[in-house]
């Protein structure tokens, strides 16, 4: 297989590795490693590799990936996979692109737009092979699957119990690590932090973020890739739902509710609901009761108070309504 971006020759053939003006390596004498987001593995092959490491980024959501060859005590940098525009992966050497992978086309196209049929094929087998590899996994226990690379213990002062419905182990490690950060802020910034009776964490749903069971008062969540932000968003929304539920029976809070929710009404962002009539009558009802306007206002107050950013979504509330939920709940 031979490579080429610009003219800068690059090419593996019949086991020799050429690296441009650099090195002519037997690929016999040397191991590579795979490194996809700080995670190493080194392997044995270099086009192997190569190919298996395209194949991973193409079915698992990452952020960079860089294939070296060690040899002997020297570790020789070769290559780099990014993610691209429009679900593309881009391979670069000394950060020039020498091909651009369709992540579920796997159609590769070198520098000059020319389809690769070869190298399309062989990376298809082996992402059809990781993605046959996913279903057969036990899916009924991702606890097992992943304790090996997250201390459950981390969730235990915060959620009484969990379930994580099957999903790549790379979608669920980062899954967790947004929830336990979520989950830290919460207790050391909220008073009245309310530990989580139930927490249940799904692959993505489209039109889906997350929902609040009363009866369970179980916080579901739905994965949405590469949108932590999303994710921050619909966690605080429903914790949002769960503490309202927690505390509306105690009179003193219940009073600041009432309170708080008759002076939002003049407030834009639920001024703007009042008068869209292009919202069905029935949802706009929904998105005006007092349980969807507290969960609502607390998911963008908690929101602004962790990351500093106020929320884009549509009809998310704004700084002077945050600061009027402070003035009640948290003074």
């Amino acid at each position: 297989m031979g490579f080429n971006v610009k003219t800068t020759p690059f090419s593996y053939e019949n086991s020799i590795i050429s690296l441009p003006q650099q090195h002519t390596i037997e690929e016999s004498a040397c191991a590579t490693l795979l490194t996809i987001d700080g995670n190493a593995t080194k392997m044995t092959g270099f086009l192997t590799t190569l190919i298996e490491g395209i194949a991973q980024c193409c079915v698992f959501p990452f952020t960079k990936a860089t294939i070296a060859i060690q040899l002997f005590d020297t570790l020789i940098p070769v290559i780099t996979l990014l993610p691209g525009r429009a679900n593309k992966l881009l391979l670069q050497i000394d950060q020039q692109t020498l091909y651009t992978i369709g992540r579920t086309s796997f159609v590769i196209r070198d520098a000059q737009h020319n389809h690769d049929v070869a190298f399309s094929t062989e990376v298809e087998r082996a992402a059809c092979a990781l993605k046959q590899q996913q279903k057969t996994e036990a899916p009924k226990d991702m606890p097992t699957i992943l304790q090996q690379h997250y201390d459950f213990s981390r969730l235990t002062p915060f959620i009484t119990t969990w379930s994580i419905a099957y999903m790549p182990r790379e979608k669920a490690l980062n899954f967790l690590t947004i929830i336990e950060d979520c989950c830290i802020f919460l207790s050391t910034s909220f008073k009245t932090f309310v530990k989580i009776p139930s927490l249940a964490l799904h692959s993505g749903l489209k039109g889906a973020n997350g929902f609040f069971d009363t009866a369970t008062q179980t916080i579901g969540l739905y994965y949405k890739y590469d949108r932590p932000a999303q994710m921050k968003l619909a966690f605080f929304h429903e914790y949002g739902h769960l503490i309202d539920l927690h505390q509306k029976h105690d009179e003193v809070y219940a009073y600041k509710r009432q309170q708080l929710y008759e002076q939002l009404q003049a407030s834009e962002t639920l001024q703007q609901i009042s008068s869209n009539t292009q919202l069905p009558e029935d949802y706009r009802k929904y998105l005006l009761s007092i349980e969807e306007v507290l969960a609502r206002l607390f998911e963008g107050y908690a929101f602004y108070k962790m990351t500093g950013n106020v929320s884009t979504k549509e009809f998310a509330f704004t700084l002077p309504e945050f600061l009027l939920y402070e003035e009640f709940f948290t003074n």
